[in-house]
């Protein structure tokens, strides 16, 4: 179980929140502390490429994740706390499903 910014209880390990990406690019998923519950790869649409993840309002902190090309219908839990915020580069338009909270 987790607590979130405002001390409530979470009782699933999933993420409270999610992001869908489905473009190549930088997304900034978090621009605060959070936590990086999991990347989940849509199995229909978009294009396979390396994603990399930062502990970072932007790409420019530290790699938490990556880079790696994930498979199509993959689900990668990762449960990282990122104290500086969560950003998301994605080299092709991979379609990906991002919970945080």
């Amino acid at each position: 179980m987790y607590l979130d910014e405002a001390q409530h209880l979470l009782v699933t390990s999933g993420g409270k929140f999610y992001t869908s990406i489905s473009a190549a690019g930088t997304t900034v998923v978090k621009p605060t502390a959070g936590r990086l519950a999991r990347l989940i790869v849509l199995g229909s649409g978009g294009t396979l490429g390396n994603v990399t993840v930062h502990d970072s309002p932007d790409a420019s902190g530290p790699v938490v994740f990556g880079p790696t090309t994930p498979a199509a219908g993959q689900v990668v839990e990762l449960q990282i706390p990122c104290s500086a915020g969560i950003t998301v580069v994605t080299a092709a338009a991979t379609a990906l499903l991002v919970t945080y909270s």
